[in-house]
């Protein structure tokens, strides 16, 4: 919900937020479950590089 206006965030919204690529394929199943149940992808590659630095440098 929006602090100041009364109403739920559109799926477009939710998208935005969560990181994913705006013509990102959901296959039918519902925005806002995928979402959800994801780890947003630019935290997962910030976390993948992260370990890469760690543990492949020199």
């Amino acid at each position: 919900m929006y602090y100041n206006e009364a109403r739920n965030l559109n799926d477009t919204e939710y998208i935005r937020m969560s990181s994913f690529p705006g013509d990102f394929n959901f296959c039918g199943t519902s925005v806002r479950y995928v979402c959800g149940m994801s780890v947003p992808p630019l935290m997962t590659a910030r976390i993948a590089n992260e370990i890469r630095k760690q543990w492949f440098s020199n």
